[in-house]
């Protein structure tokens, strides 16, 4: 038999075959020594194998997290189960894969045949799904309170102990422990990053200050120092159990510029004691949320600073977008058990705001899908565009009021009636064209003195119709006698008032428009010289027939630009008929003004 062994292996009369020519598992069968050599290149490979497959199954595990969270943030139920399962049997692999490879193999070198270990056993993947722990259910999501009205919104005292939560934030329970830490991007990267938001939080420092020059805290600007925060705590996470030099030094700046500023209010970026930390991907997501929080806030200020000009029409699109940003923030919030102080007083703001408004917001409802709370939120700056309009409308209106009113206050203004009244209409038709009522004071007002000048256009019709009207009220409650003398000082006029006494001096005046005062009459008798001045203060529905007895009568007419009416002036047509003097003037409150009027005209 030993015999045959031999030839067997030898060859029939040949030399002994080299044991470079058999199979590997042949030739290490021949010693003790070459069977140990090749368990160990086999333990090798093993090795290297096993690790290899652990690695993918973790990357597989972190990849699978992240999906877990995008899948709880869609509310997708059925696809959050499905990668919950696909997690537990990758983790059942990588603990079988664990017991399954030995870390040595001991060689027996007396025992002359070894005896090769069986393989280990896999389980059946139905056994393996089987015993798998039942999938927790999605959290559910935050517990918005309804908009029903029923409690004052109370106020915002920022006066709170610092970093300390008010109130009692729920128990994420994690249905297995986390996995370690590791770094998922190269750390020069990261580093790089940390330096970068460095540079921006200086800039930002000057940008947005979080008070402002009153001391007044600015909480839009504090929501973006958040954001800040929560971009450090992700490089934190991304970094993993190292700590780079860098990302801590950030973190040292934006605590010290909150410090300073004085912001003491809890915020989730300095949280670092949560029962399951946030994951990167959620990290990532605050940030957006907090910027989005941020902007919604910028606009809820601004629709109160100009509630004035706006309708609840105009607000309402707007307050529906910043109440659905601050839903959907408050549901992130409640996955990574935190909250803000801040998302807490938009909410209690706009249900007050609703409240008062008699305005319903169906994104303050708490079981609001939050597929409909993104849609809504993402018309923010659609709606604040379309609430500006009436906002920059306003804006200029008031310019164009204001430029009529200088226009109107400009000196000498009136003493050229076809240019003045030509510019005069310029401005009128620049107000229809933004739509100010003809009604509106700063409108009305100012055009009571120059009713005359709008007569020349149909189309200021509802202008001239409430300028006459406030005219005749104030007739009616006589503070048209209340104008005060402009200019009475006649120091330096001599000459000029002797030649008016020597036209007009004891003559019969009338005077047509203006406001009639016992001072003003008697300070036109002193300049004129007339022995009688007819003059008293006619309602705007008068018309030239009204003074025709009073024309005839006079020697001398003195017609007033302001405060008249077209048709009055038109009296200089009869005096040039009957062949008496007819004089112009801009008004009869400023002395000087009139004296040098009239000895123009006299010559």
């Amino acid at each position: 038999m030993s015999d045959f062994n031999e030839k067997t292996l030898q060859g029939s009369g040949s030399a002994p075959l080299s044991s470079n020519l058999l199979p590997t598992y042949v030739a290490a069968l021949q010693s003790p020594e070459t069977f140990a050599v090749y368990c160990e290149e086999i333990q090798t490979r093993l090795q290297s194998n096993a690790s290899q497959r652990k690695r993918f199954l973790e990357a597989s595990i972190d990849r699978l997290n992240n999906l877990l969270g995008t899948a709880l943030a869609v509310n997708d139920t059925a696809l959050y189960h499905e990668l919950w399962q696909c997690r537990q049997m990758a983790q059942q692999m990588i603990e079988s894969l664990a017991q399954g490879v030995p870390t040595e193999v001991v060689v027996q070198p007396e025992i002359p045949v070894p005896i090769i270990p069986q393989p280990p056993k896999l389980r059946p993947l139905d056994t393996v799904t089987g015993t798998l722990s039942p999938v927790p259910p999605p959290p559910p999501p935050a517990p918005v309170r309804e908009a029903t009205y029923l409690e004052p919104a109370p106020a915002f005292s920022p006066t709170r102990p610092p970093y300390v939560s008010q109130e009692v934030r729920p128990s994420v329970v994690s249905a297995e422990p986390r996995a370690p830490r590791r770094s998922t991007r190269p750390l020069v990267e990261i580093e790089a990053d940390a330096i970068r938001q460095r540079e921006q939080l200086r800039i930002f420092v000057e940008a947005h200050p979080l008070r402002d020059s009153a001391g007044n805290f600015h909480i839009p600007n504090a929501l973006l120092m958040r954001s800040l925060m929560c971009r450090q705590r992700k490089l934190e996470e991304e970094a993993g159990d190292i700590e780079v030099a860098e990302v801590t030094d950030l973190r040292n700046d934006i605590w010290e510029v909150m410090e300073k500023a004085g912001d003491t209010e809890y915020t989730v970026g300095r949280e670092y004691s949560f029962e399951v930390p946030p994951t990167v991907f959620q990290w990532g997501e605050l940030v957006e949320r907090y910027e989005e929080m941020s902007r919604a806030f910028e606009a809820f200020l601004w629709w109160h600073e100009h509630s004035g000009d706006l309708t609840l029409m105009d607000v309402q699109p707007l307050a529906e977008a910043v109440a659905a940003i601050q839903g959907r923030f408050n549901r992130l919030l409640y996955r990574v058990s935190s909250h803000d102080q801040f998302q807490q007083q938009l909410y209690e703001d706009l249900r007050s705001w609703a409240k008062e408004a008699q305005c319903y917001l169906y994104s303050l409802r708490p079981k609001v899908p939050i597929d409909e709370l993104s849609e809504r939120a993402a018309t923010l700056e659609e709606a604040w565009d379309k609430a500006r309009q009436p906002v920059l409308l306003a804006v200029q209106r008031l310019k164009t009021l204001e430029h009529l009113g200088n226009l109107l206050a400009t000196p000498g203004f009136g003493e050229e009636p076809h240019r003045d009244a030509e510019r005069l209409r310029i401005v009128l038709q620049r107000c229809k064209e933004l739509r100010v009522p003809a009604g509106e004071r700063r409108l009305r007002d100012p055009l009571v003195p120059w009713a005359a000048f709008m007569e020349t256009d149909d189309a200021f019709r509802d202008v001239l119709r409430e300028v006459c009207g406030e005219w005749e009220r104030r007739l009616d409650t006589q503070t048209l006698t209340s104008a005060p003398l402009l200019n009475t000082s006649l120091s330096g006029l001599t000459s000029e008032i002797a030649k008016i006494h020597s036209v007009l001096g004891g003559k019969c005046v009338l005077v047509v428009g203006g406001i009639a005062t016992e001072e003003v009459k008697s300070q036109l008798a002193s300049i004129t010289g007339a022995s009688e001045i007819l003059w008293e203060n006619h309602r705007p529905t008068a018309t030239l027939e009204d003074f025709e007895a009073d024309i005839r009568r006079a020697d001398a007419l003195i017609l007033f630009t302001q405060y008249s009416r077209k048709e009055w002036l038109q009296a200089q047509s009869l005096c040039a008929v009957d062949g008496k003097p007819c004089y112009r003037a801009l008004t009869g409150t400023d002395a000087a003004h009139f004296v040098r009027s009239l000895c123009q005209q006299i010559g």
